[in-house]
């Protein structure tokens, strides 16, 4: 079973490194100005979407996984919240030509080819509009590493911090730069994304009892175990410029 299959079924809201509560303190340091026009790529359930709606900005949320956007959309009714979801990957945005202020990610940029991914999302960006993409980089180049990544994870790419900065770069953002936790940046840091901390989660239990799934868990643990101190996360921001006059 894939990564995203089993975070589906698990009705995990919070997957991405710094969890929930990560994703709520890196928003009051860089408030986002009222009522502004947000896309958030790989929604998961709508965890962060839902929060942005209940701040008072315009949400559009995608994602690729119906199972995703079901309980995205279960949890947007329970928390009585308005929130625009789309089935939609990452690599082929479904929106028109500059049309949102700000592009959110979480956890999703790995999974991709960058370089073609973050030029749609300079074209559905309007000028003068953000990217704020909260990402896992490498502190060392790493072979074994990124291969059992893959495997584990399936993601795509998986480069230092300045590589991070570098596909903004020639996708056409005028700046680009990193924002690191001030409680640092450990994947081993408690997330805030434990069972029980979501009471919108929604489970499906049958999933708790896939050996495949409990053999995960085991070597996800002895992943971060191993080469924790090998990776970093932050958020990266990235600006698209103003047209010259």
């Amino acid at each position: 079973m894939k990564y995203e299959d089993i975070l589906a079924f698990l009705g995990e809201g919070a997957a991405h490194p710094g969890g929930a509560a990560g994703t709520a303190a890196f928003l009051q340091d860089h408030p986002i100005p009222s009522g502004s026009n947000i896309l958030e790529i790989g929604c998961g359930t709508g965890r962060t979407a839902c929060m942005l709606a209940q701040m008072g900005h315009y949400v559009t949320a995608l994602d690729r996984s119906e199972i995703m956007l079901r309980k995205a959309e279960t949890r947007s009714a329970q928390m009585g919240v308005e929130v625009n979801f789309v089935q939609g990957d990452a690599a082929s945005l479904p929106f028109s030509h500059e049309q949102f202020d700000l592009v959110l990610l979480e956890s999703v940029s790995v999974f991709f080819e960058p370089d073609s991914v973050f030029r749609q999302i300079w074209n559905v960006l309007k000028p003068g509009g953000r990217v704020y993409d909260r990402e896992m980089y490498s502190l060392q180049e790493n072979a074994d590493l990124e291969a059992e990544m893959r495997r584990l994870y399936g993601i795509s790419v998986i480069p230092d911090a300045a590589g991070w900065m570098n596909y903004y770069t020639n996708a056409g953002f005028s700046q680009a730069r990193l924002w690191v936790p001030s409680n640092g940046n450990s994947l081993l840091q408690p997330q805030g994304n434990t069972f029980g901390d979501d009471p919108f989660q929604v489970i499906d239990i049958e999933i708790l009892f896939e050996l495949s799934v409990n053999c995960f868990f085991a070597e996800n643990a002895e992943f971060l175990d191993k080469y924790h101190e090998k990776l970093g996360y932050g958020v990266f921001i990235a600006e698209k410029g103003l047209p010259s006059a």
